[in-house]
């Protein structure tokens, strides 16, 4: 099964090299969706990586950029992948696999969400066709939220440790408690 990834971007030059560099040898696509200004040097960086790059030329959000990117990769499986994100360990993306089958949306830091299970986008494996059956991530704080609902009680997102995984914006949060 062919996998893509999808890593939104916006004003990070210097972390958006180390995130694509970290995944591109695991995966068979990497879309960049680059909300920055054609002015900004993050910009220019984003074409230099070997990978697809959409330019939006504005902040759309988070959701929308990985709807843009899901929606253009012709991959069987999808990792959505936050731009601070990066690959310490690539058995993480053979563990994830593992776990998925016809009635599973998708793998990986699942917290519970007005009651929902929600699938955390910072680093997950969903399929391409169940997300393009049911609602679009399309918010920005929380932009899997609607898809969550729309999959309630129709297909599993499934939890596993995610210490493969190296997410900066978490680690930052978690060092301030």
């Amino acid at each position: 099964m062919k996998t893509g990834c999808v890593i939104v971007s916006y004003n990070v030059p210097k972390i958006i090299t180390r995130a694509v560099k970290s995944i591109k040898p695991y995966v068979d696509d990497v879309i960049v969706v680059d909300h920055s200004d054609i002015h900004n040097p993050a910009y220019k960086e984003a074409d230099k990586l070997g990978v697809r790059v959409i330019h939006t030329g504005r902040n759309r959000g988070h959701g929308p950029g990985l709807d843009i990117g899901i929606r253009k990769l012709e991959t069987d499986y999808v990792i959505t992948m936050d731009s601070d994100a990066y690959i310490k360990d690539p058995d993480i993306i053979k563990r994830m696999k593992s776990k998925m089958n016809d009635d599973v949306y998708g793998v990986g830091y699942v917290i519970d969400r007005l009651g929902i299970n929600y699938l955390h986008p910072y680093f997950a494996l969903i399929s391409r066709k169940a997300y393009l059956r049911y609602s679009p991530y399309i918010n920005h704080g929380a932009p899997c939220l609607d898809a969550m609902k729309s999959i309630h009680g129709k297909m599993k997102v499934i939890n596993i440790k995610m210490d493969g995984v190296c997410h900066e914006h978490r680690a930052t949060r978690e060092r301030k408690r």
